[in-house]
């Protein structure tokens, strides 16, 4: 699970492409997405196949990646010769580790056994299916054009195809949940076997439907209480069976044989470098961020017709600026402080930065720590948050920030 430190010219970074199209946009949902523009798949993968040639060939370097990431939007709406189209491109232009993973987010109504196992002999060896929940009037309420009929099809199909390395997604905490069609939700992910499982609580976000369906009163509020015994009973359930709750959202299968950690995401939360393709995608390279235009059309438009800018900001990016230093540390200690098992260590921010974290957050520190909102592991010296605060992980969180008034 470790990433080690490294120079910025050896180290892996990795790569997040984004997909933003879906066949219908779920009532819940406020990322980067778009529905009823599938049509403009091919010369959206044309563009995105663009910006990666641009974007690396204002650089001598062939940067080394050990992480791909298809994300969406509905990165399974994509044809295995669209995807032909990708890698190929991601091969030209980067050194792609022996060992790389390589993730595809996968909605169960978009997927067949012939698609998956083109997706596996291409090289696609992470799926990351939106199974979401397993009751129909959950899946309903949250606008999702599947059942768990599909689901479990997907699951048999992927395994068929060869997957061995399966994520699911759930959401909890939904309006009208109780613990019990959680539990239903959680017995049935957990009958289907994935090596991994990411579990949400729902974010109600102004301008989608459910947030408005709610402020309208066709729903209830979501009561945190309620949430915090749902994430209680998914500790309980998946430690029972067998699975280590990793990062505040995040369980894996692992042991000394076999780690299904998400090395992809692990690369952001241990503050590490990766590429961002694709409309709205966002980057962290050689201590630059980047932004990318967020609607497709112009993001197209922009690829073909626009150079890079300096390195690493492409075609069609919108904004970009250098991390500063006190950016990077807050950071350092946000991501770190969401891995659970391994937390922030002392003597390697020292390393990375120059001072020991006394002379940023002393005060704080030992604050959180009188609290018991902070743990402190000598053996490994290292800060962790305590168990009973990873629903609420935020509020510890947000302290780490500096004041800059």
């Amino acid at each position: 699970m470790m990433i080690s430190d490294q120079t910025s010219g050896q180290m892996n970074h990795s790569l997040y492409l984004h997909i933003p199209f879906c066949s219908k946009r779920c009532s819940y949902c406020d990322f980067n997405t778009y529905a009823g523009i599938t049509s403009l798949l091919p010369v959206y993968i044309d563009a995105l196949c663009q910006e990666i040639v641009k974007v690396t060939s204002c650089t001598s370097r062939k940067y080394p990646v050990h992480t791909i990431f298809l994300g969406g939007g509905t990165p399974s709406l994509l044809s295995p010769e669209q995807c032909t189209t990708i890698i190929s491109t991601i091969d030209r232009c980067f050194t792609l580790q022996n060992d790389h993973e390589y993730t595809l987010e996968a909605n169960p109504d978009s997927l067949t056994l012939d698609k998956l196992m083109e997706y596996h002999r291409l090289g696609i060896n992470r799926l990351s299916i939106g199974m979401q929940s397993a009751l129909p009037h959950e899946l309903a309420l949250l606008g999702r054009l599947h059942n768990h009929h599909a689901t479990q099809r997907s699951v048999d199909s992927a395994r068929q195809a060869g997957f061995t390395n399966l994520n699911l997604d759930l959401i909890f905490n939904l309006p009208g949940q109780t613990l019990k069609d959680w539990q239903k939700s959680l017995d049935a992910a957990l009958s289907l076997q994935p090596t991994h499982l990411s579990l949400y609580a729902l974010s109600l976000e102004e301008g989608t439907l459910l947030h408005r369906q709610v402020e309208d009163g066709e729903f209830a509020t979501p009561e945190d209480d309620t949430a915090a015994a749902m994430i209680d009973m998914a500790a309980q359930m998946l430690s029972t069976n067998g699975f280590i709750h990793y990062e505040v959202s995040n369980w894996a299968k692992a042991d000394e044989q076999t780690d299904y950690t998400c090395r992809h995401n692990l690369q952001y939360w241990l503050n590490q470098p990766y590429f961002g393709f694709g409309a709205g995608a966002h980057g962290l390279v050689e201590e630059t961020r980047t932004i990318n235009e967020p609607l497709p059309a112009r993001y197209i438009r922009r690829c073909h017709e626009t150079e890079a800018l300096s390195f690493p900001a492409g075609p069609a990016c919108t904004e970009n600026h250098v991390r500063d230093h006190l950016s990077q540390i807050e950071e350092h200690m946000i991501l770190g402080l969401r891995l659970l098992q391994r937390g922030v260590n002392r003597d390697e921010f020292t390393r990375r930065f120059g001072n020991d974290w006394d002379a940023y957050y002393g005060d704080i520190i030992r604050q959180l720590l009188v609290k018991q909102q902070l743990i402190w592991d000598e053996s490994s010296r290292s800060l962790r948050l305590p168990p009973k605060l990873f629903f609420v992980a935020n509020q510890v969180l947000v302290q780490f920030l500096f004041d800059r008034d």
